[in-house]
């Protein structure tokens, strides 16, 4: 339903909760201020009026209509508490339920509505019950302060301010996605920009499945970064690695490689395991993450030591199989381009090397009175006493120990030393 001079739209809907009306209320065009300023710099405007206008649900009829404050005589203004200005709206809402005669009479409940200025900003506007005998109201009042909000706001602000007038933009509270407050993010935007394994990388790393997942729009961006350094990193090494002969496990590596293959078998293990058992794909998501920053952090090998570049070669294919049903379309398009024959639906889910999931090697964190002090590095097979005696001899540790008294030594297995002292 059209309100004058505007064209803007206003919607209902309603409920019966407990014998008591609820109506949520879109009361559009209510209010003009100006926008941005870019090429024009228009004036503020005075708000305009709506007709008084009535909806029906059921057996529940609603009236609505909205008035500028400055319209108010002075003595109705003070009686109410509402400010008079022409830049002022006020909304009044009245509810009538029908009767089997035909006759309406007055209507309880509770109304909540919005209200949008010609730029399309919306904000909630706060209702007040006014019961005058047995009739009863309900009226709100809104004016220029309204934010930015939704997929509009996210699109036009850029480190607290607005992209084209570069004026502050006061950023809002984080609210519930919902199509009544007009904050809900369009897909087609995303997947215009970054495309839609992007838009399903974010979706599935914000947040386990259990949880709220909060929209974040540095998160989406540091979604598709992401994806741009898996796709550096194998086209990077693409003719490299494509001639590596596969790993046979003799192979003599340096302790670079040697602990890549082993991060390899140990994300193929937690990924499975995260999507597997516990439907985790946030948690299987920073497992690939860690796996391609250590490739990126080893020592790229000459062409001719094919052993370190079938490492490079395992590491890589692992990261694209195990994103696969995150990003079908990144990982099809670099499993093509790496010479694989078949697509990567047909490709078996990669198996991992128990031997090569344990660890050799564990830091252990070092505590002085529970904080930390120290970490030291000890064989994964080292025991309990061996642990203590290196922690107390570590050279960090040492300094905090001076003057105190031991009081005794506590060990969390492979993971810390705590050391009480007075």
């Amino acid at each position: 339903m059209s309100t004058p001079d505007t064209g803007k739209q206003s919607s209902f809907s309603s409920s019966r909760r407990r014998g008591a009306a609820t109506v949520v209320l879109v009361a559009a065009g209510l209010l003009l201020v100006a926008g941005c300023g870019g090429e024009i710099d228009r004036q503020p405007q005075t708000a305009r009026p709506t007709e008084d206008t009535q909806k029906d649900f059921d057996d529940l009829e609603v009236h609505y209509n909205a008035i500028r404050t400055d319209q108010l005589t002075p003595e109705v203004a003070r009686a109410y508490g509402i400010e008079r200005s022409a830049n002022q709206v006020l909304l009044n809402v009245a509810m009538l339920t029908k009767t089997p005669g035909g006759a309406a009479i007055p209507a309880d409940g509770t109304v909540s509505a919005s209200a949008h200025n010609l730029n399309g900003q919306l904000k909630s506007l706060s209702m007040r019950r006014v019961q005058e005998g047995p009739a009863v109201y309900f009226i709100g009042e809104s004016d220029a302060d309204t934010e930015p909000k939704g997929i509009d706001a996210a699109y036009e602000v850029e480190e607290e301010k607005c992209k084209k007038c570069g004026k502050p933009i006061a950023v809002g509270k984080t609210e519930k996605m919902s199509k009544s407050l007009k904050n809900v993010i369009d897909p087609d935007y995303l997947i215009e920009k970054y495309g839609c394994d992007t838009a399903r990388m974010f979706c599935l790393f914000a947040a386990p499945p259990e949880k709220d997942l909060e929209w974040s729009d540095q998160g989406v961006e540091g979604s598709f970064r992401f994806l741009g350094r898996v796709w550096r990193l194998a086209m990077d090494y693409m003719e490299d690695i494509q001639e590596a002969p596969p790993l046979k496990g003799s192979e003599d590596l340096n302790d670079d490689f040697k602990k890549l293959r082993r991060k390899t078998h140990q994300t193929i293990r937690k990924v499975t395991t995260d999507i597997e058992d516990r439907f985790h794909f946030n948690t299987a998501i920073s497992a690939v993450m860690e796996l391609v920053n250590l490739v990126y952090q080893v020592a790229r090998p000459g062409k001719d030591d094919k052993a370190a570049l079938a490492v490079i070669r395992e590491a890589v294919e692992t990261v694209i199989v195990l994103l696969a049903p995150i990003v079908p379309h990144v990982t099809e398009e670099l499993w093509q381009m790496m010479g694989n024959q078949g697509g990567l639906s047909a490709v078996p889910w990669p198996s991992f090397d128990p031997e090569l999931t344990s660890e050799e090697e564990l830091t252990i964190v070092v505590q002085v009175n529970g904080k930390l002090r120290s970490r030291i590095t000890v064989n994964a097979d080292e025991s309990e006493e061996k642990i203590k005696e290196m922690a107390l001899a570590d050279e960090k540790t040492q300094k905090f120990l001076e003057g105190v008294k031991i009081v005794k030594v506590i060990t969390v297995p492979r993971k810390l030393v705590n050391i009480v002292v007075k």
